[in-house]
């Protein structure tokens, strides 16, 4: 829409768009940060944390996450800011805004995931044994808790 703007009205439309689409991403990750950091601590507070499998890093991609999401949440309120200003305002006439809080910040993410990837949880990782308080659902049968084998009608 506001590519094709010719009028003021739809110009400012596509702006008011923009501005408002970025203020909902802005309240949509930060409550996805804020869920993040809540699931963390009830993690770290658990006891079965201090006995439980420690081969899984976990902990080591949630800091990755919560680094990359402050990535993205700075590049958010500069755009933001941007847009709020407008195509004259003072973030647009600097292209050095542009490669420091957009292209860089958005490299430094790439290369976080490419060092870190998610995938590499679990890999090497591999379950020894059976163990008894999972249920795993496979090809319409599982074990319960007793042990026996139980068959699932899936249709």
């Amino acid at each position: 829409m506001l590519a094709t703007a010719k009028a003021k009205s739809n110009v400012d439309l596509g702006n008011n768009l923009i501005v408002a689409g970025l203020c909902f991403q802005i309240v949509f990750f930060g409550f996805f940060i804020v869920v993040s950091l809540v699931f963390h601590f009830r993690m770290l507070e658990t006891p079965l944390h201090a006995v439980g499998d420690t081969r899984i890093p976990w902990t080591r991609y949630m800091n990755v996450l919560y680094f990359a999401s402050t990535l993205v949440m700075i590049r958010s309120i500069y755009r933001l800011a941007e847009y709020v200003q407008g195509g004259d305002g003072y973030l647009q006439s600097k292209e050095a805004f542009v490669y420091v809080f957009d292209a860089t910040l958005m490299f430094i993410c790439c290369l976080l995931f490419n060092v870190f990837y998610p995938s590499k949880i679990l890999s090497g990782y591999q379950k020894t044994q059976t163990d008894p308080d999972l249920e795993m659902l496979n090809h319409g049968e599982y074990t319960g808790y007793t042990g026996q084998t139980r068959y699932n009608n899936l249709s």
